[in-house]
């Protein structure tokens, strides 16, 4: 099966998933539950789109490939709030929401995976051992989702000097050999998060809080994307494991899926191994 059509299969399964009832939105506040937590998370550049609007996205291109279900799924269901001041010119529609990205003057958080994490201030002493709880964590659930892969926890110099030395997760199985994950939560250093008051639906109470861009960014580049290594996974793949991943992850962890074209062609949330879509649940 092409990458295509495959994916056209997981989009279509994934909105009757939240048709069903599997990805539950919340008419209370007239948002999905995804833009609840994108925005609580700090994300201003998502909004929600109809049901319609992403069947009819997918009913119309059944032989898509890639980049065109970013196209389609992503520019067509304008599910990115476009009150930002870029222009969604023809040349821009045809490239699709990556090249949106690519035409905003400044960095977008929403064009990376990321982990929104809300760790209970109870689990840790201090925001150093709450650092090292976020990084052990996250090693142990890339573990538990590739029981046949090596998973481990690496440092290597990027430069002659030692300056530039990164932590990564080195992984290396049957469909990807020596690959890398990075999260940025550990990147060149640990990350210490904020502490701050969690949303009502992380729980309300005091956590440790990893943000949206600065020192406590908390992006993943790499693994299981299409750059990461000797990679010869296909976009299904790819979200499977995501989807794993995160089912593996605890409770005060969600992870965003970016609308990259090698993985999906548009944004998700994923939670304990639920996914979450950004459906208006008025329309």
């Amino acid at each position: 099966m092409k990458n295509g059509s495959q994916l056209v299969v997981f989009c279509s399964l994934l909105v009757s998933m939240t048709l069903a009832g599997c990805a539950t939105t919340s008419s209370t506040t007239g948002k999905s539950e995804a833009l609840q937590i994108a925005q609580a998370a700090g994300m201003k550049q998502l909004r929600d789109v109809s049901r319609d609007r992403y069947e009819e996205a997918i009913r119309q291109r059944p032989d898509m490939d890639l980049s065109n279900a970013i196209n389609v799924v992503g520019v067509g269901t304008k599910v990115f709030n476009q009150q930002t001041g870029w222009s969604l010119g023809a040349e821009t529609a045809a490239l699709g929401v990556l090249a949106i990205f690519e035409s905003l003057p400044t960095y977008v958080p929403e064009a990376d995976n990321r982990l929104l994490i809300w760790m209970p201030q109870t689990l840790a002493r201090d925001s150093e051992q709450a650092a090292v709880l976020m990084r052990d964590t996250l090693v142990s659930a890339m573990q538990k989702t590739l029981p046949d892969y090596e998973v481990k926890l690496s440092r290597r110099h990027f430069d002659g000097t030692g300056s530039g030395e990164r932590n990564y997760l080195s992984i290396d199985g049957p469909s990807c050999t020596n690959c890398e994950l990075y999260s940025l939560t550990f990147f060149n250093e640990l990350t210490e998060p904020r502490v701050r008051t969690a949303p009502q639906f992380a729980g309300g109470q005091s956590a440790y809080v990893w943000g949206m861009s600065g020192t406590r960014n908390s992006a993943l580049y790499g693994f299981p994307g299409e750059n990461a290594g000797q990679s010869r996974l296909s976009p299904n793949d790819r979200l499977n494991i995501l989807t794993r991943l995160s089912r593996e992850l605890p409770a005060w962890v969600y992870l965003y899926v970016a609308p990259k074209e090698d993985q999906s062609g548009f944004p998700m949330i994923l939670h304990q191994g639920r996914p979450m879509l950004f459906l208006d649940p008025d329309r």
